[in-house]
C-alpha cells in the first residue's frame, strides 16, 4: 500500500513539474513584444494616473530671530 501511495505521489510531482515547463515554453512563444496584457511594455498595461501627487511647499516665511526674541 505504501508502495502505491509513493508512487502516486512521484507522479503526481513529475505532472506537476512537466505543466509547469510546459507553460513556461507556451508562454514565451505567445506573441511579440506589447501583444499581452501581461507584457510591462503594453502601454495599454500601465494605467493612467488619477491624482498627480507633487510635494507640498510652504509660502509661508519663517520669523526672523528679532521678532521671535521680543
Amino acid at each position: 500500500m505504501q508502495d502505491i501511495v509513493a508512487i502516486l505521489i512521484a507522479v503526481a510531482a513529475g505532472a506537476f513539474l512537466a505543466r509547469r515547463g510546459w507553460l513556461h515554453f507556451t508562454r514565451r512563444k505567445a506573441g511579440a513584444c506589447g501583444a499581452c496584457s501581461n507584457c510591462p511594455s503594453n502601454s495599454a498595461a500601465t494605467p493612467a494616473n488619477l491624482v498627480t501627487i507633487a510635494p507640498i511647499v510652504s509660502h509661508a516665511k519663517a520669523p526672523r530671530r528679532e521678532e521671535v526674541a521680543n
